[in-house]
């Protein structure tokens, strides 16, 4: 019975640590945004940055550990049910296509290259190259 407490707690800790997305911005990004403005820009009812810059959305390939945290823990959806919301939009012509990347090595790479881009990756991939707006 013990183990199978331990087993729990180690697989509830594990799980717990893959969960902790980083939001990321290029480095010279100086605007503030609460979690709730982050959101809502992935939902698509931000399409702009306080500053008035339009933002452009990095998504991670939807099959990846990394989506299924990010949907959770940013955008409080489940990916298969974000997927869908996301497609609607898109479709309806309410937001634009989002620009998919295969890694998160690729996601900070685009994010370093363009300062209207926003992405996320996990924060153990957290390097001085990104700026960290927040981390879910």
């Amino acid at each position: 019975m013990l183990k199978t407490i331990i087993l729990t707690l180690m697989m509830c800790f594990s799980a717990q640590s893959l969960a902790n997305i980083a939001i990321i911005a290029h480095p010279s990004f100086s605007q503030e945004l609460d979690k709730n403005y982050i959101k809502r820009i992935f939902l698509g009812k931000e399409q702009l940055f306080p500053s008035g810059d339009k933002v452009m959305i990095l998504e991670i390939d939807n099959e990846d550990k990394i989506y299924e945290s990010f949907c959770q823990h940013v955008v409080d959806k489940q990916p298969e049910r974000y997927k869908a919301f996301m497609a609607r939009l898109i479709f309806t012509g309410k937001v634009a296509p989002l620009k998919r990347v295969a890694s998160s090595q690729e996601m900070k790479q685009l994010v370093v290259a363009d300062t209207s881009t926003i992405g996320y990756i996990p924060v153990s991939e957290v390097d001085d190259s990104i700026k960290v707006l927040a981390t879910f």
